[in-house]
């Protein structure tokens, strides 16, 4: 069992941008689902979701503090 430390720091972006990209990027894959191109949905969603990744790991450091047996 680990235990973990965090600190959260400012976006990158302010959040107001962050949920409208996300809002986009929703609307966009559902169009493209729509009109029956699944690749291009996959492909759109793997680099939304790697993009908010990105700026989550950014906002949060952690660091594991302890180790228990």
């Amino acid at each position: 069992f680990a235990a973990v430390s965090y600190t959260q720091k400012p976006h990158p972006a302010d959040d107001d941008k962050l949920n409208a990209e996300s809002d986009r990027a929703r609307r966009r894959v559902v169009s493209l689902i729509r009109s029956g191109d699944a690749t291009g949905a996959e492909h759109l969603w793997h680099k939304h979701l790697a993009a908010q990744g990105k700026v989550l790991s950014e906002s949060f450091r952690g660091s594991v503090i302890e180790l228990f047996d």
